[in-house]
């Protein structure tokens, strides 16, 4: 079944062949794409409009400019600065070519027809081409980011400016020509996998994955080839991120090991973090509204997302021959409960990357220089200022500092042999519960939008990926099992921006794993819906509000709890809930409120009452009040 629209009925609200990504707007609509055009993996007359990505007949939409490399000259004086590490010059060379919005006129061909050339020259004096760093230059900034010499272990205060100028730039190039035409796929993968901003054609056991980089075949604008153009110095090598990461998802999840532990390099993380999940969704989204409107035939479903950067980082983990799902669940999640193996899996990126520097330079004092041309004395010009702080390659292999107690997270009790890891003694006078760092805290939307992608690849590409009923299930497991703050900050629904067909999936998991089985089956009371795994009132009414927890811990009926609040907001705030069923809904929630405080009431009675139970008590209050308010103004 191919993607559909966003679903308007609540009945329909969740289907396996409906998951995808948020809607389309009508400034997302591609535009000017011609039956002939055959995708990016065979653009039409590179010679005609070089650049850093595909041919802009194949994948220009209309709210992205067309994008042309430098010319030779302005390049190679790019690629100089970088490498003599003069990165502030570079980035401001690069920013105003990038901001310059000089057309670049087409060139003739005998290739292409008159009435083409035609065409494009007026596309090219209607939006005018932005000049676009090549894919490894932008692989050099990407590591500029968040490398510490640049972020957390300065040592010069100019180099926090680096850090933030290189963002800025990479944030322009994305808002301006899009991760297509800027070919971030090329430069944002990781070298092992063949990438590293090398301008390289990703090949799979499923083909080319519906990509080839231009860069490889077009040329320049004064014809030389942009492919042959490799950088030296460290953070093109040794020291970029593209080398030193395994691949993107245990970068990430080394991300949200800072988040959890090291508050100091979060600071950082979260910025390059977000940053490639709005990469990874533009590009995804981008991708799949061009296939929408293709003219193809079967062969050409899912041709432009088979190409995205997100198949590419899900194909790393392929060629690392381990289970895709597995590895991607695992870094999604990673250091939301106290899985012990999360420490031994993510590890540090970067050399000695959690010592803080001052920022008033570490150079240690060297012998005295001369400076003598004529017998070959140079002064200090080959010291490379900088060696003592970007730490010894052996000192990788060491463990980056002792594992410490997570302050991101701290869980009193464990469940059902869930929390693995040894839990935190529990003061006996103490009135709250589990709590989580506010930097764990701001990690959940991010997941979130990634989920959401992930979502998206699994309906549309099972074969790069796993099923999607796999992917929910796996997902709601894990959540399922967090602590209690962290569990409502995925569920609720105020707090997330999930498209409405996740977010009816998710729920419907977990309220299938926290119910007895003994409930009626939303399949015998309204089978329609149920068949599409949706919701309607009827199926909340007899099969979900009316009952308490399979299990009797304050902590699984206050999950429940939130799960039936969040379905009820839900319904409400898409104006599926009314007073037309006389009063069933309310009698309903009065029913489960009254079943879910019986059901833990003799736990709370007994003398072993943690503070985790009490935590869970205050959350079943506040959602039965929630629940309340709900019937109220809703007339049910």
């Amino acid at each position: 079944m191919a993607p559909t629209s966003p679903l308007t009925t609540i009945a329909t609200m969740s289907t396996p062949n409906s998951f995808h990504t948020a809607p389309i707007t009508s400034s997302d609509s591609p535009g000017g794409g011609r039956p002939e055009d055959t995708g990016i993996s065979s653009p039409i007359h590179d010679d005609q409009f070089p650049g850093p990505g595909p041919s802009p007949s194949t994948t220009t939409t209309q709210k992205f400019r067309r994008a042309v490399l430098p010319v030779h000259s302005l390049r190679a004086h790019c690629q100089i600065q970088l490498e003599e590490e003069l990165f502030l010059p570079a980035i401001l060379l690069l920013d105003n070519l990038l901001t310059d919005g000089s057309p670049t006129p087409p060139s003739d061909s005998s290739s292409s027809s008159s009435g083409d050339r035609r065409g494009r020259e007026v596309d090219a004096k209607k939006t005018p081409a932005a000049r676009v760093a090549t894919p490894q230059q932008l692989a050099i900034l990407n590591t500029l980011t968040i490398h510490p010499v640049y972020t957390s272990r300065l040592t010069e205060p100019t180099n926090a400016h680096v850090a933030a100028r290189a963002r800025i730039y990479l944030q322009g190039v994305l808002a301006l020509v899009g991760p297509i035409n800027a070919n971030l796929r090329a430069a944002f993968a990781f070298s092992r996998h063949g990438g590293g901003g090398s301008g390289y054609r990703r090949e799979s056991r499923f083909g080319t994955s519906g990509h080839t980089s231009p860069l490889e075949s077009s040329s320049s604008v004064d014809g030389s080839t942009e492919s042959s153009e490799s950088l030296d110095g460290r953070m093109a090598n040794e020291q970029s991120l593209w080398r030193r990461g395994t691949d993107f998802w245990a970068v990430l999840g080394w991300a949200f090991r800072c988040a959890a532990e090291h508050p100091h390099r979060w600071a950082f993380w979260r910025g390059w973090v977000e940053f490639m999940v709005e990469v990874l969704e533009v590009d995804w989204d981008e991708r799949e509204a061009l296939d929408e409107t293709r003219l193809g035939g079967v062969d050409e479903k899912n041709k432009m997302v088979k190409g995205s950067l997100l198949v590419a980082y899900l194909e790393d983990v392929r060629k690392e021959r381990k289970n895709v799902l597995k590895e991607v669940v695992r870094a999604l999640l990673a250091f939301t409960d106290d899985d012990p193996t999360d420490k031994v899996i993510y590890r540090e990126v970067f050399d000695r990357e959690l010592a803080v520097g001052t920022g008033k330079g570490s150079k240690r004092k060297r012998s005295p220089t001369v400076l003598d041309l004529d017998n070959d004395k140079f002064g200090d010009y080959f010291d490379m200022a900088g060696d003592d702080d970007l730490g010894d390659e052996d000192e990788d292999e060491e463990e980056g500092s002792p594992p410490s107690p997570s302050p991101g997270m701290r869980r009193s009790t464990s469940r059902r042999g869930r929390g693995r890891g040894r839990p935190a003694k529990q003061d006996a006078s103490s009135t709250t519960g589990p709590r989580i760092s506010e930097a764990v805290a701001d990690t959940i939307n991010i997941r979130l939008r990634l989920f959401r992608i992930l979502s998206a690849a699994a309906n549309a590409l099972p074969e790069y990926f796993c099923e999607v009923g796999d992917l929910y299930g796996m997902f709601t497991d894990r959540v399922r099992g967090m602590p209690l703050p962290l569990f409502r900050l995925f569920v609720e629904s105020h707090t997330n921006n999930l498209p409405g067909v996740v977010e009816v999936e998710i729920l419907r998991n977990l309220v299938d794993d926290l119910l007895p089985s003994s409930r009626p089956s939303p399949a015998s009371v309204d089978p329609d819906t149920d068949a599409e795994n949706g919701l309607s009132p009827v199926i909340l009414e007899k099969c979900f509000l009316p009952f308490a927890a399979a299990r009797v811990q304050p902590e699984e009926n206050a999950k429940l709890a939130v799960v039936l609040e969040s379905m009820m907001w839900f319904m409400w705030a898409r104006g599926a809930l009314s007073g037309e069923g006389g009063g069933g809904l309310g009698r309903a929630v009065e029913r489960g409120i009254r079943a879910r405080e019986d059901k833990i009431r003799r736990r709370l009675e007994g003398l072993g009452v943690t503070a985790a139970d009490r935590e869970a008590k205050e959350v079943l209050d506040r959602s039965a009040r929630s629940l309340r308010v709900l019937v109220t103004i809703g007339g049910l």
